[in-house]
């Protein structure tokens, strides 16, 4: 009985041309114009040591430490903020005119930058300035109150408060969050599906429900059969997904393909179960529930980074709870997880959660409809 109702229920399913487009096509059109768009996007804001001028008088040459340290920044490597040229004053006015530096260290009865304009490279040379000046500050108002001091007193190693850890995946890469969103929409479309299920059952809600309904067939038996071909479905569908974006469009997800597609077999089920739900609590007109359904997808996709990575941060730092209430952040956030750190703690989190959700959502979609009574047919 189960496997005559579930192959002629995804028989059905597979002529229903509006949610095989919206749950299985759309995403992948959506991912081929965020590749177009995203195209060299990190490479062009890389980041490139920028000329600077100091002037070389006899202030100057009396700062080791201060030369010391910009040696440290002007080095080749991956360090590497300046590219210093010592100059006479009048030479670095002239360069700093002809845009030939960024600005220039001047030492004067005291240290200053002089900028022409401002900008991140001017940021970033007056707050290395300013840095310097404020531990030297410090250095030397210990050692105006305590001269013995001068034999221990080391600057703190910055270093030292820092602790490597190896990502899981390649180089960092914020457009993944997008791609991670992506899926993550494709996972609450799922619940058109889950939808469509509950209102061929219920026969308050379609004629075809009302049919099934006179069926011997027993109404949760139906729907449960029903309900695992929509899942087989959509997990096909956020399959071939994954395997565009990481075969097609070059997508990094990092060496453990295996827990991505697990990740993506589990969003399936929390997709399909949620709509399912949404569709047996929402008794009104089948317009209303696509309403909802669609801006309930869209809007917990669009805070778990799809569209504007930055706002999956935000929503972290001011309503931290919204984090592990969003479905779809649950996805996207166990694919950022895997990518950067492998399945550690987080993404093991973020699947049991997505377990959870699935559970309940199937527990109540069961409490709703179990006992529904119709006075007529």
């Amino acid at each position: 009985m189960f496997a005559h109702i579930f192959v002629y229920r995804l028989k059905t399913l597979l002529r229903d041309r509006s949610n095989l487009f919206w749950t299985a096509i759309y995403p992948i059109i959506l991912a081929f114009f965020y590749a177009l768009a995203f195209t060299n996007i990190n490479t062009a804001d890389s980041f490139e040591a920028f000329p600077v001028g100091v002037v070389d008088n006899a202030e100057y040459r009396s700062q080791a430490y201060f030369i010391e340290a910009l040696e440290s920044v002007s080095q080749e490597g991956d360090n590497k903020l300046f590219d210093v040229t010592l100059m006479t004053l009048e030479e670095a006015t002239d360069s700093l005119n002809n845009n030939k530096i960024v600005g220039y260290i001047l030492f004067d009865g005291g240290a200053r930058v002089v900028v022409k304009s401002s900008g991140l490279k001017q940021t970033i040379l007056k707050g290395f300035m300013d840095s310097y000046l404020q531990q030297s500050s410090a250095v030397m108002s210990i050692l105006h109150d305590n001269p013995a001091a001068a034999g221990s007193l080391v600057l703190p190693d910055r270093g030292d408060y820092i602790r490597p850890a190896e990502l899981a995946g390649g180089k960092t890469d914020v457009t993944v969050i997008m791609y991670y969103g992506l899926i993550a929409m494709a996972v609450m479309f799922g619940g058109f599906w889950g939808r469509r299920e509950v209102e061929d059952i219920q026969a308050d809600l379609s004629a075809q429900a009302a049919r099934i309904n006179l069926s011997p067939v027993h109404k949760l038996k139906a729907f449960v059969c029903s309900l695992c071909a929509a899942l087989l479905i959509q997990i096909v569908s956020l399959l071939v997904l994954f395997l565009f974006l990481a075969l097609v469009l070059g997508v990094d997800f990092g060496p453990n393909f295996g827990y991505v597609a697990l990740t993506c077999v589990v969003g399936g089920v929390m997709g399909v179960t949620f709509g399912a739900l949404l569709a047996a609590l929402i008794k009104g007109s089948e317009g209303l529930r696509l309403a909802v359904m669609l801006t309930v997808s869209l809007l917990s996709s669009a805070l778990a980074g799809m569209m504007f990575p930055t706002i999956k941060y935000i929503v972290v730092e001011a309503v931290p709870a919204l984090s592990y209430i969003n479905p779809a952040n649950l996805v996207s956030d166990a694919l950022f997880a895997l990518y950067y750190y492998g399945p550690g703690p987080r993404f093991t989190l973020n699947l049991t959660l997505m377990l959870a959700f699935s559970a309940v959502f199937s527990l109540a979609v069961y409490i709703v409809m179990r006992r529904q009574k119709y006075a007529s047919l």
